[in-house]
């Protein structure tokens, strides 16, 4: 019981840290929110990884996939982002 407890502590902490990514705003001078925002979830991704290995439940399963989706459709515009920053 007090192992689920961490996993569902662990699963609202992630999923507010997603929010917050999702919200951020470029800033001038290069306005690169959308680098950011790839970065910061390609991060994030990998907490809902480890915690399935212990106990998936469906939010951790719904919030893997979408997460997995999301960043694969924007890997090429995350490529190009990057070579026009640098």
């Amino acid at each position: 019981m007090y192992g689920l407890k961490i996993i569902t502590v662990n699963v609202r902490y992630t999923s507010r840290h997603i929010r917050y990514l999702l919200t951020l705003k470029g800033r001038p001078p290069l306005r690169l929110a959308g680098i950011e925002i790839f970065v910061g979830l390609s991060e994030v991704k990998e907490c809902p990884e480890r915690l399935m290995i212990y106990h998936s439940t469906p939010q951790l399963l719904t919030l893997h996939h979408g997460l997995r989706i999301a960043l694969q459709s924007a890997q090429a515009t995350y490529s190009i982002l990057c070579e026009a920053a640098d």
